[in-house]
């Protein structure tokens, strides 16, 4: 029997946490069920060092992939394609796994054929040291391994940090489920593309992903949101073209690329209160309204009261955003 799950870590100028991150899986002793990927984007660091000697020391257990930079979605598809495990999951570098959730869900992964399993994560603040666990769903409908499907149970699409896939179905579609490359924010791609193709979902009620916010330098912080901002706008239509190409226009689709927009309307927000600001606020909107299927009762309340007083109320929500985003919770 081959692997059980591979576990495809996106690696760019992460020598500070992927030390301790193989150790964690080392010390598991899951070699027989565990395929670690790193797939080094072009590092400029020890990154790629690091890896290497994990790999000569643990060859059972991590490969290493080196490829020149093309951003974070390259590194998703290059997992995708070198996957051996039945499983597939995305962990960043300056995430975790729980250990004994991790065991767990092998476990639960050995006795199952489902297309997609889904559980509850943890988020850890980087600044307050503080964690909490994010459900996908609400808790008092869970009972663990409940049979779901999008539509019948699963109301809206779950985060990255939730989501493991069978492998196969990543392979067999992967022109279809592609994302963009030379590009931030390409996670709402891939959890959105492959839609299309689940048939069968099973929910797991232990958390298993540690995400980290709040950590200086991330892609979510309030200076990269505004860098980026131009790469999130264009992932965002993107998405909507793709999807809408595979005929995916349900309610699901519509609810997730309506957070998307909204979460646009904030990185605008943080900008600095100016009347081209306030002018680029009015263009979005007409921007969304004649392209884009959306829903505002879907977005954050702030959004929508932006929206519906016609922005005027944009300077006082740009200090709520600003102050917000630096604390990790909008």
């Amino acid at each position: 029997m081959g692997k059980i799950l591979t576990i495809t870590i996106p690696s760019y100028n992460v020598e500070e946490f992927l030390n301790p991150l193989l150790k964690s899986f080392v010390s598991l002793h899951l070699e027989n069920d565990l395929e670690i990927l790193v797939v080094n984007d072009g590092s400029k660091d020890d990154t790629l060092k690091i890896a290497k000697e994990f790999a000569i020391q643990f060859p059972n257990l991590i490969r290493v992939i080196d490829k020149v930079n093309a951003g974070h979605g390259s590194t998703i598809n290059v997992g995708i394609l070198k996957a051996t495990g039945q499983y597939f999951k995305l962990l960043d570098a300056d995430d975790w796994l729980e250990a004994e959730a991790l065991k767990k869900m092998i476990s639960f992964l050995k006795k199952e054929s489902v297309d997609m399993v889904v559980s509850p994560y943890l988020e850890f603040n980087d600044k307050t040291k503080r964690q909490s666990i994010v459900y996908p769903f609400k808790p008092n409908n869970l009972r663990e391994s409940v049979d779901y499907a999008y539509g019948h149970g699963i109301y809206k699409v779950p985060p990255m940090h939730s989501i493991i896939y069978k492998t196969s179905i990543l392979k067999e579609n992967f022109l279809d489920i592609k994302v963009d490359e030379n590009s931030f924010y390409v996670d709402v791609e891939y959890i959105l593309y492959p839609i299309k193709f689940i048939k069968t979902i099973k929910y797991t009620c232990s958390p298993l992903y540690v995400y980290r916010i709040n950590r200086e330098g991330q892609s979510t912080s309030v200076d990269k949101f505004i860098k980026n901002k131009a790469q999130h706008k264009q992932v965002l239509v993107n998405i909507n073209e793709h999807m809408s190409s595979m005929g995916m226009n349900n309610s699901i689709v519509c609810s997730r690329i309506s957070e998307m927009i909204a979460a646009h309307f904030k990185i605008i927000l943080l900008q600095k209160i100016r009347k081209s600001t306030y002018q680029e606020l009015k263009n979005f909107k007409r921007e969304i309204d004649w392209n884009f299927n959306y829903k505002i009762e879907d977005m954050n309340e702030p959004i929508q009261f932006l929206i519906k007083s016609h922005f005027l109320i944009f300077p006082v929500l740009h200090f709520l955003a600003l102050w917000k985003a630096k604390l990790g919770e909008w």
